[in-house]
């Protein structure tokens, strides 16, 4: 049964230090799942042992639970659900059992083949890394090592590096295993130092004063002699290691500020400090209880300061943890956070400096110093988002607490009390594991058809195109457990399918759209795309209705959307549509609000090109409604309003549009009998017909030509007759 456990949690750890590398609710589920079996494993294979544990860590699991279960979308808030029962499954586990050597080793093997990997990507070698088994867009070409992301990868080197370097420091055991722990830690905090991640950066500098000064202390339990040797020893080491480390730290820095500035955007802490910004004013609409799990992936977006670029203009988080426990759990959650925080840290750092030396002490060492990195680095990023990142905390969290003591006494009167406090920690665990089981067990099963098709990545960036072939794939997955983004995506793929020409679709993509947004209705994407469908069929107001709708959680997307372009392009239809019913009035209000819809979004080619066709049929529909002197304010307002080129662009074809309606004009002045009217028209007409000739020079319009001919003529006969 213990080789069998052995046997397991090497697969397990493999599994995640490999795939929990990226945000993926697929990938989380599966984590959850491993730890919640080998929960189970540990209950089986040690007969209930759970001395090392105290009471109040279980009930502390639990209560933090009841805390993260709350939220008004329940697709988004189960993400941090899953990743705490990743977390407190292995923190339990790392409580109940020593683990330290396995981790080591385990931790000397991925330091090695990421460090492997990271040389290899930098050098411009194309590696093929396991998350890309499942996931098609795993940043091929990166240089992130297994990790998909440079926070990621920066944050977990941190740790590694001083899980490992504690022991090289502090472990019992001599020779080679230390030195090669060492090797490995100056390795791994080598990467963490030009990942790219500032947060890791100053997290690293921060550990490793943590890291000189408990040793430093700690080395004054040593003899006179040793501890002089010692301390020389350890101050060269940290001004050598605060030396080269803060050069390389720099270049991160330097980096990181040539890439955004070449980029004309933003700073990368800029982007941060607005982020945060937002989760503030989030904070305040429910200061004491929060407004619930991921809450603010759609409630900041109502406080949007705008400034940023399109690849910053969709937040999940709000890349500093402290201000997102905030402002989704409120000052309860912030609360819990901080004091677990502190009181792990405080115990770590006391069991540090009052016990005496042992061969446990590099446990204490790498857990403060472990814990310290995670809590630095959660000021600027959010690493407790990924599976095997929340691994490596919950075991800093362990170690900064020593293990319970048995009890041992033959009071008759003792052993009840103790027994009933085993079985309720016994069952607690077993509750937990069970439901871990149970409800990511479900979750994996559903999401094996996404798994098999690399589907595990599901955020923003996915587009229907060429996934055609994965529809029913998706359906069974969303059959088995729904989710908004799976209805969306099979919406998305109905969608394209009723673009092609599969007008019976049409309604599949509205339905499954409908659902998307049943389960998370602050989720513009299923709201632009209704309006697509119904504009598609003529239902322009439901359209507009889904449009606006939209607005407000779209914020800086709304370009990207083109949410204006589309309102006002629905207007657009429906003046057209009023105009050949000869509702002159009501097409021109249309035009009106298209105009008023341009006016206040941000500035494109297209958007000019729209508004200006809108103020040449408001000029159309004057010259029908007999409004001649409107007709020429508009026009002046044209003029002043827009560039030359823009009036006089060839595809648009405004000087021609407008000939051709003071032709009709014309025509019916003459009709009417008001000769000195048709001549002022005529004359409007030439003076267009001559400026498109002259715009689309070379180009041969025989209508255009006669139309011109006969004004002529027409002006020619007037002038003979003596009209004026």
């Amino acid at each position: 049964m213990l080789m069998l456990e052995k046997f397991y949690w090497l697969l397990a750890i493999a599994i995640i230090a490999s795939l929990g590398v990226t945000m993926s609710w697929s990938l989380a589920v599966l984590g959850a799942l491993l730890m919640g079996l080998g929960l189970l494993l540990y209950l089986l294979a040690k007969g209930g042992d759970v001395r090392g544990l105290r009471c109040w860590e279980v009930i502390g699991v639990f209560l933090c639970l009841g805390v993260l279960c709350r939220g008004e979308v329940y697709d988004l808030w189960k993400e941090d659900v899953a990743i705490f029962l990743i977390f407190s499954g292995w923190y339990l586990l790392m409580r109940l059992e020593r683990r330290s050597q396995f981790i080591l080793w385990g931790g000397l093997g991925i330091v090695l083949l990421n460090a492997v990997v990271f040389f290899l990507q930098s050098k411009g070698v194309e590696v093929k890394v396991p998350i890309q088994w499942v996931s098609e867009r795993a940043s091929e070409g990166s240089v992130y090592g297994f990790f998909t992301d440079y926070g990621a990868l920066g944050n977990a080197m941190a740790m590694l590096s001083f899980f490992l370097g504690a022991y090289a420091m502090w472990g019992k055991s001599a020779g080679f295993p230390r030195i090669l722990m060492g090797v490995a830690a100056l390795v791994s905090a080598w990467i963490a130092s030009v990942s790219g991640s500032r947060s890791a950066v100053f997290s690293l500098l921060v550990g490793g004063g943590v890291l000189f000064s408990l040793s430093w202390l700690m080395i004054g339990q040593l003899g006179e002699v040793v501890r002089r040797r010692y301390r020389f020893c350890l101050s060269l080491v940290g001004v050598v290691s605060l030396i080269i480390f803060v050069v390389v730290g720099m270049s991160t820095f330097i980096k990181r500020d040539v890439r955004w500035e070449s980029g004309g955007v933003a700073t990368s802490s800029n982007i941060r400090e607005s982020y945060w910004g937002m989760a503030m004013d989030q904070w305040l609409q429910s200061p004491m209880l929060g407004t619930g799990g991921r809450s603010y992936s759609y409630e900041g977006l109502k406080f949007w300061g705008g400034g940023m670029s399109q690849g910053d203009a969709s937040p999940e988080f709000v890349h500093n943890e402290y201000i997102q426990v905030l402002g989704d759990y409120g000052v309860v959650g912030f609360i819990i956070f901080c004091v677990i925080l502190c009181f792990y840290w405080r115990r770590g750092v006391r069991e540090c400096l009052v016990s005496e030396l042992s061969p446990r002490s590099w446990k204490r060492v790498a857990g403060v110093c472990g814990l310290t990195v995670m809590a630095i680095h959660c000021l600027g990023d959010f690493p407790m988002r990924l599976p095997f990142n929340a691994i490596l905390a919950a075991t800093a969290l362990a170690w900064c607490l020593p293990r319970k003591a048995a009890v041992h006494s033959r009071d008759a009167n003792v052993e009840p009390v103790k027994a009933g406090s085993l079985q309720v920690k016994v069952a607690c665990i077993g509750m937990l594991a069970v439901m871990s089981c149970a409800y990511a067990g479900r979750e994996v099963w559903a999401a094996v058809p996404l798994i098999k098709n690399q589907q595990v990545r599901e955020d923003g960036e996915w587009i229907p195109e060429g996934h055609e072939d994965l529809l029913d794939d998706y359906r069974l997955a969303n059959q088995r457990s729904a989710d908004f983004r799976r209805s969306q995506r099979i919406g998305q793929l109905f969608h394209l399918s009723c673009l092609s020409g599969a007008e019976e679709d049409r309604a599949m993509a509205i339905s499954y759209y409908e659902e998307s947004l049943g389960r998370n209705p602050y989720n513009p994407v299923p709201m632009v795309n209704l309006g697509s469908l119904y504009s598609e069929s003529g239902d322009w107001e439901r359209s507009e209705e889904y449009y606006l709708m939209a607005e407000p959680y779209a914020g800086e997307r709304s370009k990207y959307f083109g949410l204006a372009m589309k309102v006002a392009r629905n207007k657009v239809a429906q003046a057209e549509e009023a105009f050949r019913k000869r509702a002159y009035s009501h097409a021109e209000s249309y035009l009106v609000g298209a105009i008023e819809v341009l006016a206040a979004s941000s500035q494109s080619p297209s958007k000019v090109r729209l508004e200006r066709d809108c103020m040449v049929s408001r000029i159309k529909i004057a010259l029908v409604q007999r409004r001649y002197d409107d007709a020429s304010h508009i026009w002046e307002d044209m003029k002043r309003e827009y560039k030359p080129w823009v009036i006089s662009d060839k595809d648009g074809q405004v000087h021609l549009s407008l000939a051709n309606s003071y032709y009709d004009a014309a025509n019916g002045a003459w009709r009417e009998r008001e000769p000195e009217l048709a001549k002022g028209l005529y004359e409007a007409a030439v003076q267009h017909f001559l400026k498109d000739k002259a715009t689309r020079r070379g180009s041969f319009d025989r209508e255009r030509d006669e139309k011109l001919e006969f004004c002529l003529e027409a002006l020619k006969v007037m002038e003979q007759g003596g009209v004026n």
